[in-house]
């Protein structure tokens, strides 16, 4: 099994999947950030097309601190551990280089998603091979990556793309191969 958030900052957060539709919703997270844009759409898609209902990055804006925010306390969903927030970054540009060519910041609050997921201390730099949808062709959506609770990247969309989200994926993950997305089944998430 992989292991996928080996070696990812324990700071990441859940971002819905979305892509290629007719509506954007959304703005600014709850906690500041530009990351929860949301494009809505019928349909999975289907092979040769880009795909409907996942989640993108239309634009990038730079992350409020947590720095200031104070100890979450212990709980259920921070598995009975305190949070001391601590932010990775505040804009891409405190990516760059640390994943590749291309980082980007995901803007995000500290919190626990329950036992199992591990928690959110801030905001976090994951790997892309995009920043924002203007950077990809020929879906034209810099699309998040979900896994084990958190945002483990972005990447442009494919018409190759074989799934949507996790749900299309069982107990699995829709997460990028490569050169598209795909279903994983073999994640053994860090607990």
């Amino acid at each position: 099994m992989r292991p996928l958030l080996a070696g990812f900052p324990l700071g990441l957060v859940v971002v819905a999947l979305a892509c290629g539709s007719s509506k954007t919703t959304g703005g600014a997270a709850a906690d500041g950030g530009a990351d929860s844009g949301r494009v809505e759409g019928g349909g999975g898609g289907e092979a040769g097309t880009c795909r409907a209902n996942v989640g993108n990055r239309p634009t990038a804006a730079a992350c409020a601190s947590n720095a200031d925010a104070g100890v979450v306390d212990a709980g259920p969903t921070t598995c009975g551990q305190p949070i001391v927030p601590h932010d990775a970054c505040l804009s891409d540009a405190d990516c760059a280089g640390g994943h590749g060519a291309i980082g980007v910041c995901v803007c995000q609050a500290p919190h626990g998603e329950g036992c199992g997921t591990g928690v959110v201390t801030g905001n976090a730099c994951v790997p892309a091979n995009c920043r924002v949808d203007s950077d990809c062709s020929p879906c034209g959506r810099c699309r998040v990556e979900e896994s084990c609770g958190a945002t483990t990247g972005y990447y442009c969309e494919s018409p190759a793309d074989e799934c949507s989200s996790n749900a299309d994926c069982g107990s699995g993950f829709c997460t990028f191969q490569g050169d598209h997305f795909a279903c994983q089944t073999n994640v053994a998430c860090a607990g």
